[in-house]
């Protein structure tokens, strides 16, 4: 048996939420243990018995910082032109540092977790500085460019490089 933890940053209807639970519930009916970490909000969706849900949204957390709450406005304005939904410039050691320290709480109640994977580019943004070598990204389509905005390619290039 291994222990599976998806993060997501949403579970409501769209597909990689749907994917992400058909994906729990195969799992889960071949012996494995399965955690989904929502990083934000609850389920809004039916979730298969045996999956563990963890609610832990690490944004809002940072975002009670002084230097979080500026770095929010910085992101929602400035890297919101260049890049809509872009999340990660400026608070990611912090999310990396905080996320380190959430999923060692959770290792240390359920278990080491044998495979991480983050689900989606709004998942994964945030986990950008994370080092772990059980870490995957899986996205369900390639990054979107457009001409408006001139700088997406360059930060794909920094939000993908060197995963897996």
């Amino acid at each position: 048996m291994s222990r599976f933890l998806f993060i997501v940053r949403k579970l409501n209807m769209g597909g990689i939420e749907k994917a992400t639970v058909a994906l729990a519930n195969e799992l889960i009916a071949n012996g494995h243990e399965v955690h989904i970490w929502i990083q934000k909000g609850v389920p809004g969706i039916e979730v298969p018995n045996g999956v563990i849900i963890h609610s832990i949204n690490i944004e809002a957390e940072i975002r009670k910082t002084i230097s979080g709450f500026f770095n929010n406005i910085l992101n929602r304005t400035f890297f919101n032109i260049v890049r809509p939904g872009t999340r990660y410039w400026g608070t990611a050691q912090k999310f990396a540092d905080l996320f380190s320290e959430k999923l060692n709480l959770l290792e240390q109640k359920f278990g080491k977790f044998d495979c991480i994977v983050a689900r989606g580019e709004g998942a994964f943004s945030n986990l950008i500085n994370v080092k772990d070598e059980r870490l995957f990204f899986m996205v369900e389509g390639g990054p979107h460019t457009n001409e408006k905005y001139k700088l997406a390619p360059k930060i794909y290039q920094r939000l993908y490089e060197g995963k897996k």
